[in-house]
């Protein structure tokens, strides 16, 4: 008969591993343990090269002049916080603060102005914050869900034109990314420092699709 397992081991084995992302336990995309790269590291080093390409053609990742920032942050925090209180003052204050984020909001603050040179303003951010959305550019998930969900606030299309530029596009998005992070399940709020905001975004989230089906269709499904 082989040694009895120590107290620590029997723990240890029955504690739940951490779950990052998952959508149910029956779901293909459910997590159970780290994967592996599924591509050859040329191919990621190409990726990487046409990354950088793309980001020096569109300069995503140049913020406006500080004097310009200021002055389109302050408008997003004095006229669009309150429909989405999901940014902090710190999230965009610092100097380590993520400039996808910046951007983003950025982009809210330009639409509270008015006047040609104003909407192509917008236009301009709002392309820089796509471009480092399909880039994959952030590598945090909840700030990434932050900028999902300001993209929300504009259409840039009319809404009788069939477009993925609209908010009904991206708050899709920022659903299917809030549900791979779990925010549809009570236990990712657990001992979790960011659960306040990832309330609010998840009702955000829900109260935006509410009104996207009600503009968008005569009899809503929810």
């Amino acid at each position: 008969m082989g040694p009895l397992p120590s107290p620590e081991s029997t723990r240890d084995e029955a504690q739940p591993k951490q779950q990052t992302g998952f959508i149910a336990a029956h779901s293909v995309l459910a997590f159970h343990e780290p994967t592996q790269p599924t591509v050859s590291e040329g191919s990621i080093s190409q990726s990487l090269r046409v990354r950088d390409a793309i980001l020096s053609a569109t300069e995503a990742e140049i913020l406006p002049v500080p004097a310009l920032r200021r002055a389109l942050t302050d408008a997003f925090f004095e006229q669009v916080f309150h429909n989405y209180a999901i940014i902090s003052q710190e999230d965009v204050s610092s100097s380590h603060s993520s400039i996808l984020l910046q951007q983003a909001v950025c982009l809210s603050g330009s639409l509270t102005r008015h006047g040609p040179e104003s909407m192509h303003l917008a236009h301009t951010l709002y392309e820089k914050v796509k471009t480092l959305l399909y880039l994959d550019y952030e590598t945090d998930n909840l700030t990434t869900l932050k900028a999902l969900c300001l993209l929300s606030c504009w259409s840039v299309k009319p809404p009788d034109k069939i477009s993925l530029d609209g908010p009904w596009y991206w708050t899709g998005v920022a659903i299917r990314l809030a549900l791979q992070m779990g925010l549809h399940r009570e236990s990712t709020y657990l001992d979790n420092p960011h659960a306040p905001c990832l309330r609010r975004i998840f009702w955000h989230l829900h109260v935006s699709q509410a009104v996207n089906l009600c503009l968008g269709k005569s009899e809503p499904g929810l």
